[in-house]
């Protein structure tokens, strides 16, 4: 198949092309890699439940806009990790729809 002029990109045009796409994946990259950083700075609450037989988990400062306690796990290692993938679930989730994003709880010394 033969294509004229006006239908294929130069070099120098592709080059610009590749460029402008690079830049975007590493902006994404870089939301990515903040987001996940600022999810560990967030609290969780582990308790055992003798009623449940698990592990409850609570996000305090997702309290006022999520339903607690968001998850559970069958050992305190489970619930860590669900807990971690809620946290980032909704980190995202609202990230997308352009929400305000509670801000982690910092301990800090009197």
């Amino acid at each position: 198949m033969e294509y004229n002029s006006t239908q294929t990109m130069n070099d120098t045009q592709l080059r610009l092309k590749a460029i402008a796409l690079s830049n975007v994946i590493s902006t994404i990259l870089n939301r990515v890699v903040k987001q996940k950083g600022k999810m560990n700075q967030y609290s969780m609450v582990i308790q055992w439940s003798e009623e449940d037989q698990l592990f409850l988990v609570t996000i305090p400062e997702f309290a006022e806009r999520v339903v607690m306690p968001c998850t559970h796990g069958n050992t305190r290692e489970e619930a860590i990790r669900r807990g971690e993938e809620v946290i980032e679930m909704y980190l995202e989730a609202w990230q997308a729809e352009e929400k305000s994003i509670p801000s982690p709880r910092v301990f800090q010394v009197a």
